[in-house]
């Protein structure tokens, strides 16, 4: 979560998902930023904040153009994890 283009990308996917998918997602979140230490965990929340920061002053950090291609393998990949259907 120290990249920014990452952190973007995986609030963007929290955001978007349904109420009942964000159920279902939760344990895996706890389990993986469960394993950061409190200091971590800190400096990811305040990095989260500052992502919807509405000052002119911040520096352009959005993220690069993504590869369609690559970005559906990906998310194949992590829905089939997940147990949920690959989308057609």
């Amino acid at each position: 979560m120290h990249d920014e283009p990452l952190l973007r990308l995986v609030d963007g996917w929290l955001a978007d998902l349904p109420a009942a998918a964000f159920t279902d997602v939760l344990p895996l979140l706890r389990r993986t930023f469960g394993t950061f230490s409190a200091a971590e965990r800190a400096l990811d929340r305040d990095r989260a904040r500052r992502l919807h920061d509405p000052r002119p002053d911040r520096p352009d950090t959005s993220a690069p153009e993504i590869d369609a291609a690559r970005a559906e393998a990906a998310a194949t990949t992590v829905r089939t994890i997940l147990g949920w259907e690959p989308r057609t």
